[in-house]
């Protein structure tokens, strides 16, 4: 059976992070009942403030008490863990454990996991410990009777700060590793709309795992170029040396508060990405989504308007 908009009770985590930011536009539209999962007292205060009809709930990921009164009464999860945790795979397998027994328990009916492209790179530790939870996801699946799907985006093209340089004369993207080194991406628009899609048709994704991407593997210098179009205006790129690039990437995915342990998992994403890419095709996407996906190009024109219209 689809989805209850009425009845079910959807539970979103790391709600104020980057995924939920497009998904929990499109789920209140159509979902009565949302709980939304946050770490901060902030976050909780904005969420609330923005979904009033929402339960918006400070928690901790890696309780798993907390966890088990997260999902009570849940009957369907988008489940995204934080990434770079130094107990991202514990809160996975927390989260799985919740699921199966509110599966017994109560009402639970779908896990929805958001992991990544290409869980099985090992040397991404980002990357290693959602193939852990994979794994566990799995064996509960067949053990444990769980539905799940997991859905596998690459690179959030969302990372790109193209409504900032907007008003910059000469605008320098400050890339994280080598731009010549191929990449796919993946709009947070497209995998928004997978997601609901997901969410709403249910049984229909059962057991089902998508590899997510709405680009065909491209360089930065590309995607700088891309940003020189809607912006009309030249985009040079900046490579900094590997200990500042190590510190800005922690900062954006950890926060001011890093363990040390954490920081260690930015060190092994842009040594990884200096030699390889994050490959993959938009063709699974665009098959669930039944249109192409969103091209680079109408990205970049779409953050210079939206930037633009903020300041009309």
């Amino acid at each position: 059976m689809p989805s209850n908009p009425g009845l079910d009770l959807m539970l979103v985590t790391c709600a104020s992070g980057k995924q939920a930011s497009l998904l929990l536009p499109l789920l209140a539209k159509k979902y009565k009942r949302l709980r939304l999962a946050v770490g901060s007292k902030s976050s909780q205060e904005r969420l609330q403030t923005l979904y009033p009809h929402a339960e918006v709930v400070q928690t901790d990921l890696a309780d798993p008490q907390r966890m088990r009164e997260l999902f009570r009464g849940v009957t369907a999860c988008y489940y995204v863990g934080p990434s770079f945790h130094h107990h991202e795979t514990q809160c996975g397998y927390h989260a799985v454990d919740s699921a199966v027994k509110e599966t017994k328990e109560g009402n639970f009916k779908h896990f929805v996991y958001s992991s990544v492209l290409n869980s099985q790179f090992r040397k991404l530790l980002n990357h290693d410990c959602k193939r852990y939870v994979e794994e566990y996801l799995y064996e509960s699946g067949t053990l444990q009777h769980l539905n799940y799907t997991v859905l596998k985006p690459c690179n959030f093209i969302d990372m790109f700060p193209i409504q900032m340089m907007v008003d910059q004369a000469q605008p320098v993207y400050p890339t994280p590793w080598d731009p010549t080194v191929a990449n796919s991406l993946i709009c947070l628009d497209d995998l928004a709309a997978v997601g609901v899609k997901v969410l709403d048709e249910r049984e229909a994704h059962f057991f089902a795992e998508y590899p997510l991407c709405s680009t065909m593997p491209m360089p930065y210098t590309e995607m700088a170029a891309a940003a020189g179009r809607a912006l009309g205006k030249e985009v040079k790129i900046e490579l900094a040396p590997f200990e500042d690039r190590v510190k800005r990437l922690s900062q954006i995915v950890l926060g001011p508060d890093q363990n040390p342990r954490a920081v260690d998992g930015s060190e092994r994403l842009i040594l990884w990405y200096e030699r390889h890419g994050l490959c993959g095709s938009p063709n699974v996407l665009e098959m669930l989504l039944g249109r192409k996906a969103m091209t680079v190009d109408e990205w970049m024109v779409k953050g210079v308007e939206k930037a633009r219209a903020s300041k009309a």
